[in-house]
């Protein structure tokens, strides 16, 4: 199984642990908010009862019923006329209201759980029934009326109570009908609760946030899980990678220094004193490639341990050195102005080598290079410029990376281990500068070094 199938498998299975959990998670959390409503609401439900059941309230409510029959009875005597009976009720229980009112809102500022709420009586019908014709006093379809408590728009899921009083009245036998006189007066009560929710995810807040600590923590894990095995198998490519590299690069100096040896042993060798030096030339030259590739693994590992000394050197100076005897032609644009600063001459040659070896190298020998310096506030910049294929953004991110080669399918169409820009960077880096690069496919690569002047 390959590494990105292994990662693939990896995905999916936090993905689908992350929705496990999630659905797990949603269902406790649900019930939770469940219960705690249904508690919530039997505890409201307890205080107000306290409230409403009291010895005050229910007198008044019993005293205005009274009030109501007898008002009902002059009204059926045709003492009062309607008009005249719903004067004399609402007066009534404006009356009651004025009294009523402070007591309830006492009571229920006196219940931590009431504070917020709003609580009234109201009567919505009044109905008398003789002879099974009926007479509306005060219709079900009408605005009720408030007894006390506060006025507000009530619906069916306020109600707390609903009472029905019935009274029966016998007729006086007229016209031979003796039928009964049946008095109907409903009353409900009503809580508003409208700020139930938030009191509820107020007592869920802990469970909430845990929840969601715990969901957090658990995609956090996956994401440094994931995180980890894909680095492990970007490590693993590149030792791979690497591994490849070197056994490319040490394949042809070592094939040349065996042929080299060979030929030296032949007996013709000894008679051709010329031959002999030459090939004794171009071994040395094979074993410098090969001591320079082993320097430059040796440099990685210990880029960025060693602490380079630093001096105060003339910046203009040293470039103008550096190219006047340049291992590539180059098109060179020097500040003028002398700079000093403080930095490492090694350090600047090992960047440049490397930043004009990967531009012959990728751009080819004939393919102009240009190096070009100048002052930006506090910093000197030196860039070097190429026009060779280019570098596809997707990959700039990782070219300072240690081993770090642009994907070529395993084919080698240059030379390299992947370090020299990293020993760019570390060397920048040790003598307090940056390296950056900009490139697109087909125009080139521009690396800019910036070295800081402020304080030197």
């Amino acid at each position: 199984m390959n590494a990105n199938r292994k990662i693939n498998i990896l995905r999916i299975c936090c993905i689908l642990v992350i929705g496990a959990l999630s659905f797990i998670q949603y269902y406790l959390v649900k019930n939770t908010y469940e219960l705690t409503k249904e508690k919530y609401h039997a505890e409201v439900q307890r205080a107000i009862d306290a409230v409403r059941t009291s010895k005050e309230l229910e007198t008044a409510a019993t005293q205005e019923i009274e009030l109501l029959k007898q008002l009902t009875w002059q009204y059926l005597d045709k003492a009062i006329t309607k008009e005249a009976f719903l004067q004399s009720f609402k007066h009534s229980i404006d009356s009651a209201k004025k009294v009523l009112d402070p007591f309830v809102q006492k009571k229920l500022k006196a219940v931590p759980i009431l504070r917020r709420m709003k609580y009234k009586l109201a009567f919505n019908e009044i109905v008398v029934t003789i002879a099974n014709r009926q007479d509306t006093l005060l219709s079900a379809d009408s605005k009720p009326l408030v007894f006390f408590g506060d006025s507000f728009e009530a619906s069916k899921e306020d109600i707390i109570a609903s009472t029905v009083s019935n009274t029966t009245r016998k007729q006086e036998a007229k016209a031979g009908s003796n039928d009964d006189i049946l008095l109907k007066i409903s009353y409900n009560q009503y809580l508003d609760i409208t700020h139930w929710t938030s009191e509820i995810l107020k007592r869920m807040a802990l469970i909430f946030f845990s929840a969601f600590g715990l969901m957090a923590g658990v995609i956090f894990l996956f994401y440094r899980i994931f995180k980890l095995a894909i680095r492990e198998r970007k490590i693993s490519e590149m030792k791979t990678d690497f591994a490849n590299n070197i056994t490319h690069e040490l394949k042809t100096p070592l094939a040349s220094v065996k042929l080299i040896l060979k030929t030296l042993e032949r007996a013709e060798i000894d008679a051709a004193p010329d031959k002999r030096k030459e090939l004794l030339q171009t071994l040395a030259r094979q074993y410098d490639k090969i001591q320079h590739l082993v320097d430059s693994v040796l440099d990685s590992s210990i880029a960025g341990q060693l602490q380079l000394p630093l001096q105060t050197i003339n910046i203009t100076d040293y470039l103008y050195q550096y190219t006047s005897e340049p291992i590539h032609p180059l098109q060179v644009a020097i500040e003028k102005k002398p700079v000093w600063l403080k930095s490492n001459t090694a350090a600047l040659d090992k960047i440049l080598n490397n930043l004009i070896e990967n531009a012959t190298k990728y751009a080819g020998p004939d393919s102009p290079i240009s190096i070009k310096s100048y002052v930006v506030n506090n910093a000197y910049f030196i860039e070097v410029a190429d026009q060779g294929p280019g570098i596809d953004p997707t990959y700039l991110p990782h070219i300072f990376d240690k081993f770090y080669r642009i994907p070529e399918k395993n084919i080698h169409s240059a030379k390299g281990l992947g370090i020299g820009l990293y020993l760019c960077r570390q060397a920048a880096t040790q003598i307090g500068g940056t390296i950056t690069v900009k490139s697109s496919v087909g125009e080139g690569c521009l690396f800019t070094i910036k070295l800081p002047i402020h304080g030197n």
